[in-house]
């Protein structure tokens, strides 16, 4: 499982790949992060859940990461570690140990939004993997 930063004109994209499904939100949410802050010394002092639903993998991977986003600015949380506790029938409920960060900390990438934009989840042989572009 993991995750690589690419390039991608105006915008900002992560290929993200899991043994399971899970694994695949999992590192998708931590690669996200990771575009946004050093994660590598964060305290995992407090945890958080976020839970998001849709129709189709793309679409809950989608609202997903948005959801995360929006956790990660209305209450200034980062974090370095994902659980996945419930992926199926259209809902992922997990849960993200981090910290919360002041006003004072500056994120390296704003992220504003995941997008739909060419995304597509897709079974390998080795488990599955996908390409999402974040509008910064």
């Amino acid at each position: 499982m993991g995750f690589e930063s690419i390039a991608h004109t105006a915008d900002i994209g992560l290929r993200v790949w899991g043994r399971t499904l899970e694994e695949l939100f999992s590192e998708a949410a931590v690669g996200m992060m990771s575009l946004m802050a050093d994660t590598a010394g964060v305290e995992k002092r407090q945890t958080r859940v976020a839970q998001a639903d849709g129709p189709d993998n793309e679409s809950l991977l989608v609202a997903w990461l948005n959801e995360i986003l929006f956790l990660v600015e209305s209450e200034r949380f980062i974090f370095a570690q994902v659980r996945i506790e419930t992926l199926g029938g259209g809902v992922v409920r997990g849960v993200l140990a981090g910290t919360t960060v002041g006003a004072d900390f500056r994120f390296a990438h704003q992220i504003k939004a995941a997008t739909y934009h060419d995304i597509e989840v897709k079974k390998t042989p080795k488990g599955f993997e996908t390409v999402v572009i974040f509008d910064v």
